[in-house]
């Protein structure tokens, strides 16, 4: 009986520490129509050819892009991020069954240009920290040159992610902030 009880509590224990996108993911928030958020106090970040509105408690980091320009903001101790990558090999936010525990997709202007915008939980068993995070991103594709590629037409995506779905709301509010401007 005793051996019995132990089997039970570990076999408890192997299932709590399972990571969150390998059990059943919660649905994310759809990513349209973009939910009601004041963003009017937020931070303005402007970088010339895009410009976007930052929640509350982010705080730019250390970021190097390889062949593109990159951007990086954090808050709740790492816990939420923001990345920004504009340049010829930005991520098109295609569905990948591998690293997607769960995914919506919408198209809709923002800035006014087409955008991709997608929602959902990422699976990553390899990695603790990113596994189960939720993510709100957008893309912007054959914008205008980017800054690194000379003469070739610049691709903006605009990632968000967090493990706390209070904050879901906000990052798809910010991806509706976004700004394209001509140089």
């Amino acid at each position: 009986m005793r051996r019995t009880a132990v089997l039970l509590a570990f076999g408890a224990l192997l299932t709590a520490c399972r990571s969150p996108a390998s059990r059943t993911a919660p649905a994310p928030l759809p990513p349209c129509p973009a939910p009601a958020v004041d963003v009017v106090g937020w931070e303005v970040v402007d970088r010339g050819t895009f410009a976007f509105r930052l929640p509350p408690g982010f705080r730019q980091v250390p970021a190097r892009g390889t062949d593109s320009y990159v951007e990086r903001f954090e808050a709740d101790g790492g816990h939420a991020a923001v990345s920004v990558n504009f340049g010829w090999y930005s991520d098109d936010l295609h569905r990948d069954p591998e690293f997607y525990a769960r995914y919506e997709r919408c198209s809709e202007v923002i800035g006014g240009r087409a955008a991709t915008v997608i929602s959902g939980v990422v699976r990553n068993p390899h990695s603790r920290r990113q596994d189960g995070r939720q993510v709100a991103a957008a893309t912007w594709r054959n914008l205008y040159d980017a800054p690194d590629t000379s003469g070739t037409q610049g691709h903006l995506t605009i990632w968000g992610e967090t493990r706390d779905p209070r904050r879901l709301p906000e990052l798809l509010a910010m991806l509706r902030t976004v700004e394209l401007r001509r140089r």
